[in-house]
């Protein structure tokens, strides 16, 4: 059997190695070509496989996308994230006061962040637009209070200096009259 009559053979579905019934078509031999599938049928079923696995392929990758966002998120639960924001309103009364009072130590910075971060995650389960809305106005109150405590400290420090430079002159004032 030339090369040409094996192509042809395969093409319909035969054997290329028909061996002894080379000169058979195909079509006679019946269980032969039940048996083996045709060319047209495999590279159908490979065009399907393929497109298959790239579902899947494009499945997992969701999934992976899924799982890092989830672990991301997850991230966001610890208490560390939340101190800060929790413990505004004795940031900012300490600075309006002054009172040592109001700052608050590990532990009750600790009890805080922790209990403001399972409200957040449940909050979070509710309505999520509120999550960042809280992180925003938190975020933005504690640079607020920060940048106030630090104005407030060098105005009193001002304050003193000017304080003790008007003492100065009157003690130098006193000192120069008879």
């Amino acid at each position: 059997m030339g090369v040409g009559e094996r192509i042809k053979t395969l093409v319909a579905g035969g054997s290329a190695d028909a061996g002894a019934n080379a000169s058979q078509s195909p079509a006679a031999d019946s269980s032969r070509s039940e048996a083996m599938p045709s060319l047209t049928s495999l590279a159908k079923d490979a065009r399907s496989a393929g497109k298959r696995t790239k579902r899947a392929a494009s499945i997992i990758e969701n999934d992976r996308a899924r799982i890092e966002a989830a672990q991301e998120l997850e991230d966001l639960w610890t208490r560390e994230q939340w101190e800060e924001i929790s413990s505004w309103y004795f940031d900012i009364r300490f600075v309006m006061t002054g009172w040592e009072g109001f700052r608050l130590d590990d532990k009750e910075n600790a009890k805080l962040g922790l209990t403001f971060a399972k409200t957040m995650k449940i909050l979070l389960k509710i309505n999520p637009e509120y999550i960042a809305m809280i992180l925003f106005f938190g975020n933005f109150s504690s640079l607020i209070t920060k940048k106030e405590a630090q104005y407030y400290r060098l105005r009193k420090l001002d304050e003193q200096r000017r304080a003790t430079e008007a003492l100065r002159a009157r003690a130098v004032a006193e000192q120069g009259r008879p």
